[in-house]
């Protein structure tokens, strides 16, 4: 017997109503979900609502999220800047808890203990397993090279500024003092007691740390407060300096180190650490001594005292914090052994402070309450500019025209100021100083074009309008009227040459051209609190200078280096070129007259040679990497070309890096938001026909690793062929003739 197939169940009348109200919508276009649209019914309210009254109020339902999602602030987007700062810190301390790397100082030349290092970032970067992170630290070289540099800097730093390794490196340096010093021949008296040898070589070594106090903390510190560092260097320096013969070539460090009563920084075990105070407990009281020193060590300037959860200031400080900080709380306190004093506690800490405090333009140092010492944590230094930038400014009322009852700006505009220079005149000098942003005065104003423009906008934080200048075409500008060196303080700040201009007749005069060269010279020698730093390179992009600390580096044999403010670094080189005056006038040489600006002299154009690729690399890393290699090289070469001349080998480098757009269409996609900011870029450096020649060629331009080309070379061997030419019909950027196997 057979059975009939099961039937379905008729729908409801509710699913009727609603399948019916669906195809109303879609009729106009809406695509709306079922599940919405049951929302919609229950949001209405009615069992039996007509199709139409549901297709209405789910239309409504639809307008009423769109503008209640529009009133939501967009979350703001992270920057390089931002994901640097919050995970720099966190992979530092990895680092240092790396085995391989500690390993590795321990044990290892420089050259291993970098490849150790660079792998324990990775590894850390990895363990963070963050995706912004991940994107930086594989995607934004700028962001990995500095990653890289800084932590191995600052992890070698720190283990280098341990006790022991302190040690090792001040005894032979204290050795060789006292044998320079008057008692050298009286410790070699044969004469001479070995009670009164050892009491005047005690009196000599804390004369000669008291004197390295200020050059030399570290070590200060740990000779005048380590447990029994002092008397070892003692026993170790008579031992080389007083007895004829060294007994034992072991430092007492060493001899003691598998010693169990031996102090904690020779064994290297952690000794027990009292309690500490929560992050949330703070103490009011400071330690007299320690902060009067401070005070006077710093006279002009805020310091700030990181204690617990607030950051304390006090007196006039206080008084001063708290103006500029108002969220703090000022609370004049009767303190043991001070009496009464004004204290301001900023509970956001010490470096929401130093960000108000730089917004207000107050200079301040910043200090870590450790308990019983206080050490660095920060510092804020203002840089002095005159001027008030705004772009394209308007005439002000007068008191007149605002008791006359003139109308306010949105009733009656101000005319625009002129925006036109003089346009031959502003392109010779845009020809002659092609690398400079050029500012020309125009009325009042200080005027940039084009990417002139582009660039001064983002340092000064000002608008840009787009406008049909002569002569220019259709063209950006920017302008200020603040001073030329106010502006040029700036620009110089974040990596910009610059020159300024101002109309002398129907021509420009040069008022002044400034080199970035000159702003922050690499190499340049400068002093900060006692100890001396070669400058040793410069990142405008993150607005960091790295210094090389020289005074460190005498001690211990190998370099230190630590970052700094681009502005910061800037007050140091002025006060050297201060110095530098200063001495010189005091030498009785004649100071020389500042000359008015010349052109540029033109070194000799580099003769042209042929080039042979040797660099494996070519063509390493992602899309994005390959994107800044073409860049760059199309940079130079347009650079190469505006200056009729042949490109240096160093230039040459930078061109055989140009892999093609093959494997990186993306840079042409404007609706790929990852790619965005490389779309616009590119966009602007290529005119419309190169633009579209390099879109075209990304069918058919596929760049050819060394690898393959090698291997391509090698089957051929394999194979017994030996040919006398080659034949390259599609030569591309060389690779395959650069690796030409054929004599």
């Amino acid at each position: 017997m057979q059975t009939e197939p099961e039937k379905p169940d008729a729908p409801s009348s509710r699913e009727k109503i609603i399948l019916q109200a669906q195809e109303l919508l879609d009729k106009q276009g809406l695509v709306v979900s079922e599940e919405y649209l049951n929302d919609a019914f229950e949001e209405l309210g009615s069992e039996t609502p007509k199709p139409e009254e549901l297709a209405d109020h789910t239309r409504s339902m639809l307008e009423r999220d769109e503008a209640e999602a529009a009133l939501e602030p967009e979350p703001a987007k992270r920057t390089v800047r931002d994901i640097y700062e919050q995970f720099q810190p966190v992979v530092l301390a990895q680092v240092l808890q790396d085995n391989a790397f500690a390993n590795a100082l321990e044990n290892s030349d420089e050259e291993n203990i970098k490849i150790e290092c660079d792998a324990a970032i990775r590894r850390a970067v990895l363990a963070v397993d963050d995706v912004e992170l991940t994107k930086a630290y594989f995607d934004v070289s700028a962001f990995h090279n500095r990653l890289h540099k800084e932590v191995l800097a600052q992890a070698t730093e720190q283990a280098a500024l341990t006790p022991k390794r302190l040690y090792e490196a001040a005894l032979p340096e204290l050795i060789g003092l006292i044998e320079q010093s008057e008692i050298y021949p009286f410790l070699r008296d044969r004469d001479t007691d070995v009670l009164d040898a050892q009491e005047e070589l005690s009196a000599k070594l804390d004369e000669l740390l008291s004197g390295l106090k200020d050059s030399r903390p570290a070590l200060y510190e740990a000779y005048t407060t380590l447990p029994d560092f002092r008397e070892y260097l003692i026993d170790d320096i008579l031992e080389r300096t007083y007895q004829d013969m060294v007994t034992d070539r072991r430092t007492s460090v060493e001899q003691h180190e598998n010693d169990p009563d031996a102090p904690a920084w020779v064994t290297g075990k952690t000794e027990p650490e009292e309690p500490a105070e929560t992050s949330g407990s703070t103490t009011l009281l400071p330690h007299v001594d320690a902060y009067n020193a401070l005070k006077e060590k710093h006279p002009k300037e805020l310091v700030g005292i990181q204690n617990g959860g607030y950051c304390l200031f006090y007196g006039e400080d206080a008084r001063t914090a708290f103006e500029a900080v108002p969220v703090s709380r000022l609370l004049p306190v009767d303190l043991p052994g001070i009496g009464e004093v004004t204290v301001a506690g900023i509970r956001e800490g010490w470096q929401e402070a130093a960000d108000r405090l730089q917004t207000a333009g107050l200079p301040a140092v910043f200090f870590q309450d450790n308990g019983e010492t206080y050490t660095a944590l920060g510092r804020t230094l203002t840089l002095k500019e005159a001027g008030q930038e705004s772009t394209l400014p308007q005439p002000e009322r007068t008191d007149r025209e605002t008791r006359a009852g003139a109308p306010s700006e949105e009733e009656s505009p101000q005319p625009e100021p002129n925006l036109t220079p003089l346009t031959e005149e502003y392109l010779k000098i845009k020809a002659e100083y092609p690398g400079h942003v050029a500012g020309v005065r125009v009325d009042d104003l200080y005027l940039f074009y084009g990417k002139d423009a582009e660039t001064a906008a983002k340092v000064l934080g000002s608008k840009i309008v787009t406008r049909e200048i002569p002569g220019l075409g259709e063209t950006a500008v920017t302008g200020s009227a603040a001073s030329w060196q106010a502006l040029g303080e700036k620009l110089l700040q974040h990596g910009n040459s610059a020159l300024f201009a101002h109309p002398e007749g129907e021509t420009y005069e040069v008022q002044k051209v400034l080199e970035i060269a000159d702003y922050i010279p690499i190499g340049m020698q400068v002093t900060d609190e006692g100890r001396t730093f070669t400058i040793d390179s410069v990142d405008y992009d993150f607005g960091s200078v790295s210094l090389r600390d020289d005074t460190f580096a005498a001690g211990t044999g190998f370099p230190v280096f630590r970052n700094e403010s681009v502005s910061y670094v800037r007050e140091l080189v002025k006060d050297a070129r201060d110095k530098e005056l200063e001495e010189l006038a005091a030498s009785g040489a004649p100071l020389s007259e500042p000359s008015e600006p010349a052109a540029p002299v033109q070194p000799q154009p580099p003769k042209a040679e042929n080039y042979r690729i040797t660099a494996p690399d070519l063509g390493v890393g992602g899309p994005k990497a390959k994107y800044q290699a073409n860049v760059a090289a199309i940079r130079l070469l347009k650079e190469l070309e505006a200056d009729g001349r042949n490109a240096t080998p160093e230039e040459q480098e930078t061109l055989s890096r140009y892999v093609g757009w093959g494997g990186i269409p993306q840079a042409f996609d404007g609706s790929d938001e990852k790619w965005k900011t490389e779309y616009a870029e590119l966009k602007g450096l290529l005119t419309p026909a190169e633009y579209e020649a390099a879109r075209g060629s990304t069918l058919n331009a596929h760049y050819t690793a060394p690898v393959i080309i090698e291997s391509i070379y090698h089957a051929v061997e394999q194979m017994g062929l030996e040919p006398k030419t080659m034949l390259e019909p599609a030569m591309g950027t060389g690779n395959f003739l650069a690796w030409c196997r054929i004599p």
